[in-house]
């Protein structure tokens, strides 16, 4: 069994710590210790880039304080690997899309953390074009592809479709995940309409790649949570049972003071819930 099968066994019993002592049976069957370390330490990189459960675990690695020689051998494997992964490390490619006004530009500033993407509140759209910008957010490479709104009153169908669809080449060799931005308001005509649009731009395949995330999540009831909000509607609950139950929600401007780690109406907490969501989708799809 592999050490990222061990951790995942670990994991799924609930355990809150995991230890591995360096004196163990790959040395007493004469493993060289670099071996030793560069498999324990693998194993255990693999572990943290898959799970996905935000329950806290600790995995230590236990080395006898005069044992200075596997001490130094751990730790040259160690910058190695992150080495490694600073050079190899692939960006996560996110596409947001929307209606005008839905929060789209105010989302991507909250998940990559810098006011990168300009907003507007009006039924103009303030993205006229495709907007890729790249970040290091929670140890991840994100670059998230703003897209113009659809219903833009100022522009016709004909003109914004191909737009929209630059967002693949700004994504490539792949996306990895669409996000489908929506207000915390009634699920309208409107509304429903902007999902046909996206599934005709796209095809119906797009909601196996897909995020629903809502905005204005202090509209919410004081105690609701977005599943809540999302039972109350028909069509909201089958469009994100499309979407194999993804949801999250934001609030763009009151929100952002709560830096509370556990706290639900956090930007801070919701942008670390849809990190974890998107890793999982993205293991899922094999992307």
């Amino acid at each position: 069994m592999g050490i990222d099968s061990i951790l995942t066994t670990c994991d799924s019993r609930g355990f809150g710590s995991v230890v591995f002592p360096v004196l163990g049976a790959g040395l007493m069957l004469s493993f060289p210790i670099a071996v030793v370390a560069k498999v324990l330490l693998e194993g255990i990189y693999t572990f943290q880039q898959q799970r996905t459960s935000s329950r806290p675990l600790t995995v230590r690695i236990v080395i006898h304080p005069d044992d200075h020689v596997s001490s130094e051998v751990f730790r040259s494997a160690q910058e190695e690997i992150h080495r490694n992964q600073d050079h190899s490390q692939e960006s996560k490619r996110i596409v947001l899309l929307g209606k005008t006004g839905c929060g789209k530009s105010s989302l991507a500033n909250i998940i990559l953390g810098e006011d990168l993407f300009t907003a507007h509140h009006s039924s103009v759209s303030g993205t006229a074009t495709c907007q890729s910008e790249t970040r290091d957010v929670s140890d991840r490479k994100i670059t998230l592809v703003d897209t113009p709104g659809l219903f833009d009153t100022e522009r016709s169908e004909e003109d914004l479709k191909p737009e929209i669809m630059k967002c693949i080449t700004e994504c490539a060799p792949g996306i990895h995940a669409f996000l489908i931005v929506l207000k915390v308001e009634r699920f309208s005509e409107q509304e429903q309409e902007v999902i046909s649009r996206i599934c005709e731009y796209f095809s119906e395949d797009i909601l196996n790649h897909a995020v629903v995330v809502f905005t204005l999540g202090n509209e919410l009831d004081e105690g609701m949570k977005i599943k809540e909000f999302i039972r109350e509607n028909q069509k909201l609950r089958d469009l994100v049972n499309r979407c194999s139950g993804r949801c999250h929600v934001f609030d763009n401007k009151h929100w952002n003071n709560n830096t509370l780690q556990n706290d639900y109406r956090s930007n801070r907490f919701q942008r670390e819930e849809l990190l974890k969501t998107i890793d999982k989708l993205t293991v899922e799809r094999n992307g």
